[in-house]
């Protein structure tokens, strides 16, 4: 995991966010792609009266805020001794970050349960995990680090989109003290847990699998 692309949010979360991708860049020897969106929308002068409000002094005001929040972070990563690139932008953060994404292999962002505003966090991750092609690491915003190196589980349903996951989270599982592999009330499919187990057991990771309930069991109990 070469390029861990964090968006820069002047929010709760934005100290995990970079802590986990710290980690995240000296365990792989990688580097920070740092994300920043303003979110502002540009509004076309007309009769209701928003031709009087000052946008122009909003816009600058804003990209004014957008520059020192650029400095002081790029002052921060420059005393972690990290190497990082930056890329700004305007419009939706979600659609930012998922086109930024096509070139970034992890994606660190914060969990919707833990943060202030845990619906708008929820939203954004889910559509981020849905558009980019890049696995989502998400860390609660009290968060002070993530251990790489520590235990992993899987949690797997024969899907697609469970294959897709584990395949991504390759470069961690290798480094994992420890994986599982846990079915539960796993649903008919071509590829079951076995076959995830075995697939990794050829890239030198041994798993334990751990199958719970029947067919009428929900893995998220």
């Amino acid at each position: 995991m070469k390029t861990i692309l964090v968006p820069i949010e002047a929010n709760a979360g934005q100290a995990a966010r970079l802590q986990a991708g710290f980690d995240l860049a000296r365990a792989f020897g990688g580097q920070l792609l740092c994300v920043q969106t303003s979110g502002y929308a540009v509004y076309a002068a007309g009769d209701n009266g928003i031709g009087a409000f000052p946008i122009t002094a909003l816009v600058d005001a804003i990209d004014a805020d957008r520059q020192r929040e650029r400095e002081a972070i790029e002052a921060q990563l420059h005393a972690e001794g990290v190497l990082w690139h930056w890329q700004a932008g305007d419009g939706d953060a979600a659609d930012h970050i998922a086109r930024a994404a096509r070139l970034a292999d992890i994606i660190v962002m914060n969990c919707g349960a833990f943060a202030q505003n845990a619906a708008a966090q929820v939203s954004m991750i889910g559509d981020v995990a849905i558009e980019a092609p890049a696995p989502v690491l998400a860390v609660p915003e009290t968060s002070s680090g993530v251990t790489v190196a520590g235990p992993v589980m899987i949690a797997w349903d024969g899907s697609r989109e469970a294959a897709v996951a584990m395949r991504a989270a390759l470069p961690i599982l290798q480094l994992a003290t420890s994986v599982d592999i846990l079915a539960i009330g796993e649903k008919p499919a071509d590829l079951s847990v076995r076959d995830a187990a075995t697939y990794l057991s050829r890239h030198g990771i041994a798993a334990n699998v751990i199958e719970r309930g029947d067919a009428d069991d929900s893995i998220e109990a």
